[in-house]
């Protein structure tokens, strides 16, 4: 009774609508990651202006809200406080073990 209630719910439920545009999202979302790794060389060099900083900054914003704008135009995703707060850990994490010399990098 219980398969038979779940394969009916099964159909409701926005996991399936999510899965396609995850995989393409995921990709590009990849892509703007390497180009952000190889812009932040420039960063913590030194050899940028603050509004050249910015600016990169900004267009990278803009290109990701574009990547997502395209995947999920109508589907909803749910936003998990505690994993955003794990992923801005990692992430402070990552960039103090790979750029040690620069303090306070996030």
């Amino acid at each position: 009774m219980v398969s038979q209630v779940v394969s009916v719910l099964y159909k409701f439920l926005p996991f399936k609508a999510r899965i396609k545009p995850l995989g393409a999202a995921g990709v590009e979302l990849s892509a703007l990651a390497d180009e952000a790794e190889r812009g932040w060389f420039e960063v913590s060099q030194g050899e940028l202006t603050e509004r050249e900083i910015h600016e990169k900054r900004c267009e990278l914003r803009n290109k990701k809200t574009a990547i997502m704008t395209a995947a999920f135009t109508g589907v909803s995703l749910p936003e998990s406080k505690s994993l955003l707060s794990t992923a801005s850990n990692k992430t402070a994490q990552y960039f103090k073990s790979h750029y040690p010399e620069i303090e306070n990098a996030c």
